[in-house]
């Protein structure tokens, strides 16, 4: 009886200390080992027009006198990578659609964010497609789900000939302002084609370097002003308030080179 007392003790021990250990094994298999080794970083989409925050449904007054306001701006952004000094780059999405009028709707805005982990290190730039690729261009929208980019829930696809638009800039403007003081005029800026696509690499002004412990922040600028009042290419809102690419090619290609004019990274 005494034996079997002691092999109960003794199975007990062994038992506790098999759960334990079990428990402990299941505790650091379920722990990132390289998580010292990567940082979060966020990535701020923000539109200013000059030195003040863009703000949808503002009036502003155009340089030849024309009062307008934007009330839309979205772009898609592809293969957006982050490069590291050594050259190396990591990809941090094969596609985006920024949607500006999620944060651009008062003066206090922070602009669209979007959250991202790499490997920890120095970073020098950021390089990115503005359109969607031409791997991705043709395909069937109707295959994605509705939080897709590509959804066509997003209203951003053409037909099958000419694919996404890849940027869209709307408003509406009052080209006659000593007659009346309602805009009497859409703004419509739809870009989109492959021959419309651009890639743009950006220098950080400033060496980052991206630790697991730190705040890390990339802020991505669009200035409206260098868009439509460029003073080397302004757009005047009587005669070029609308684009659709096809029906005006030439109009929605300078929109396009504006726009990639118009982008600074800090």
């Amino acid at each position: 009886m005494k034996n079997l007392f002691k092999q109960f003790i003794t199975l007990l021990f062994f038992g506790s200390f098999f759960v334990i250990s079990f428990n402990s094994c299941k505790k650091d298999k379920s722990e990132d080992p390289y998580k010292e080794l990567k940082a979060n970083i966020t990535i701020e989409f923000k539109a200013v027009k000059g030195e003040e925050n863009l703000i949808l449904f503002n009036q502003y007054m155009h340089p030849l006198g024309y009062p307008y306001q934007l009330e839309m701006f979205m772009s898609y952004f592809h293969d957006i990578y982050l490069i590291d000094i050594d050259e190396n780059k990591v990809l941090l999405s094969d596609v985006m659609l920024v949607k500006f009028n999620d944060a651009h709707m008062s003066d206090d805005n922070s602009g669209v964010k979007f959250n991202f982990e790499v490997p920890k290190g120095a970073y020098n730039s950021i390089s990115f497609g503005i359109g969607v690729g031409e791997d991705k261009n043709f395909s069937d929208p109707a295959q994605y789900p509705q939080e897709h980019p590509l959804s066509i829930y997003h209203g951003t696809h053409w037909d099958w000939n000419t694919g996404y638009i890849f940027t869209k800039i709307e408003g509406r403007v009052n080209t006659d302002p000593g007659q009346s003081s309602s805009y009497n005029r859409a703004l419509l800026y739809h870009t989109g084609l492959e021959d419309l696509y651009r890639e743009v690499v950006l220098t950080f002004p400033v060496l980052k370097d991206f630790t697991a412990d730190a705040d890390n922040k990339i802020r991505l600028e669009f200035d409206m002003d260098k868009i439509l009042e460029n003073p080397d290419d302004m757009l005047d809102f009587a005669t070029e308030n609308s684009t659709h690419t096809l029906n005006n090619f030439e109009l929605a290609e300078r929109v396009v080179n504006n726009l990639v004019s118009s982008i600074s990274v800090e």
